[in-house]
Parts: structure tokens; sequence; C-alpha cells
């Protein structure tokens, strides 16, 4: 994942780098502009919008590296706030807490809920057809949320 570093005074001076060296090139680009306000002038780097910390931004793309669109989701759905590195670890964990995978469908979800919990457990097979899944899936849907097919945990 790309940032663009540059001095807010003089932006052509700027450079892309790898998010992973966006510290060491902030540090540099803070060189060259003797002293000047230096910034991340645009990222490629999902949840950095409004972020001018490297420390944070190399955080973000580590763990958006790691969890791909997943987090891409948890960032759609929870929006957290971000003003160090520990608070990009904190929202990490938060993420693998509340992600429960990649469905097709509310009701798809609704059928592995049942079965991973073991809701269905012991029913006979000429029973579980009658297990009505879509008015289920509805009313897990209360307390879960959904972007791109990813579930997570709304607690």
């Amino acid at each position: 994942m790309q940032i663009f570093v540059a001095p807010y005074a003089n932006p052509l001076a700027g450079e892309w780098t790898d998010a992973a060296d966006a510290v060491e090139t902030y540090e540099k680009v803070y060189a060259r502009a003797n002293g000047g306000d230096v910034g991340l002038m645009d990222t490629e780097v999902p949840g950095t919008d409004e972020l001018t910390q490297p420390e944070v931004i190399v955080a973000l793309a580590e763990v958006a590296t790691e969890r791909g669109n997943e987090w891409r989701a948890y960032l759609q759905i929870f929006s957290p706030t971000f003003n160090d590195a520990g608070d990009v670890t904190a929202a990490a964990d938060d993420c693998d807490e509340r992600y429960r995978g990649t469905f097709d469908s509310d009701t798809d979800f609704a059928w592995e809920y049942a079965e991973e919990t073991g809701m269905l457990q012991g029913w006979p097979e000429q029973a579980r057809r009658y297990f009505d899944a879509e008015s289920f899936a509805r009313d897990l849907m209360m307390d879960h949320e959904s972007v791109d097919r990813h579930y997570f945990a709304a607690y």
C-alpha cells in the first residue's frame, strides 16, 4: 500500500512510499522541508482519510494487509477513531472478536450460526427441515451487521 508524503508548502516536493516505510520517508521529507509542516497527502490505506501520524498509518497498513476485505468491512461498519498505534491494535482485536465469517446471504449465516452453536443438535432430520432459517436470520441480524458478505457481531 502506497502513501504520498509531502511538505504542505510544496506538495510537488513529496514522494510516494510503501506504507511500511512511511515513518522514514516522513522524516526524510521533513528534513528536506527545513522543519516545515509535512503531511500525508494521499494514501491507499483504508481508514486513513484524516490521519497525519505516520506511525498510525503504518499500523493500519499492516492490519489491512493481514485482514484484507474483512478489515475494510469492519471500518465501514464501526468507524473507529485512531489517535495512536495502540488504537489500531485495539480495533484489530475488536475486529477479530466480532468477525463471524463470510456468507452468501443472511440465511446462510443463520444456518451456520445454528449449526455452530449446537442450536439444532438433537433435532431429528424431519424436524430440521421445518426450521425457518429466513425468520431466524431476520432476528439474528438485529445483533449483527454485514458489509460485502462479511458478518460481525454488533454488540
